[in-house]
């Protein structure tokens, strides 16, 4: 799945926290994987972030990592390959919907039937602006 954002946050400050817009891979509100561009302090980022429930006491339920730079629009992918019956998410990011960035790839059970959809959070008087979202399936010839 594949969508480009553009964020109405500046380039640059530290006011504007966790104001994000992007794709998400949801099985349910304790299990999904997400890739936003997302403003954190005085950087702007893309996060690849995973949301784990039923994890032991004191172990944490969320990871996540940075994949390529945030543009003045940006393209998100996430690809999913299922390999010996886990569930792989892989991202991509670019910023000129051409050449990408390839990203971490997160293992998540995410149900028989995750859902997909686009996310804007972290804040009041922000906009994330999406130009489209794509959704294929690409058949291995192995």
């Amino acid at each position: 799945m594949e969508t480009r954002v553009r964020m109405d946050t500046p380039a640059t400050g530290d006011s504007f926290n966790y104001r994000q817009g992007g794709l998400v891979v949801y099985g349910d509100d304790g299990n999904y994987v997400r890739l936003v561009s997302n403003s954190i302090f005085n950087t702007r980022q893309t996060e690849f972030g995973k949301q784990v429930s039923g994890q032991p006491d004191g172990a944490p339920s969320y990871g996540n990592m940075v994949v390529g730079p945030v543009g003045d629009a940006t393209t998100l992918r996430i690809v999913h390959r299922v390999v010996d019956g886990e569930h792989r998410y892989t991202a991509y990011t670019s910023i000129d919907g051409r050449h990408f960035a390839r990203g971490g790839t997160w293992t998540a059970d995410l149900g028989s039937t995750p859902r997909i959809g686009l996310i804007s959070l972290g804040g009041a008087g922000s906009t994330s602006t999406f130009e489209h979202l794509r959704v294929s399936t690409v058949r291995s010839t192995r």
